[in-house]
């Protein structure tokens, strides 16, 4: 559904950007809705154009990042073979490629 994203992103993103802070970047949000916060993040980057965050507005990249920073240090001391530690190891891949492909991000 890459190209239908496309056509209205301007719409859609503000809204999904709002669900993915809302879903897991609080302190006491279950790991369910965290791990749904990243996979939605992640389902925005692959459907923007080249599967990176280069498209996205520094906003938006920005609160991606700020998001994905809160997920990982909400889930430190998470223990290996576990939701917190699956949903750590993805914020931070998806943390890493944001930066990789801006040159600068603000994080609050």
């Amino acid at each position: 559904h890459a190209q239908l994203f496309e056509r209205f992103k301007v719409e859609i993103v503000p809204y999904m950007k709002h669900a993915v802070s809302l879903l897991g970047s609080h302190l006491h949000s279950h790991p369910e809705y965290r791990e749904l916060s990243v996979r939605l993040a992640q389902l925005m980057i692959e459907w923007s154009d080249g599967g990176d965050a280069k498209s996205f507005s520094q906003k938006v990249a920005d609160a991606l990042v700020n998001i994905f920073v809160r997920i990982a240090l909400l889930n430190a001391e998470s223990k290996p073979n576990h939701v917190h530690h699956r949903v750590r190891a993805q914020a931070l891949s998806l943390l890493q490629g944001i930066i990789a492909c801006r040159k600068t991000c603000n994080i609050d």
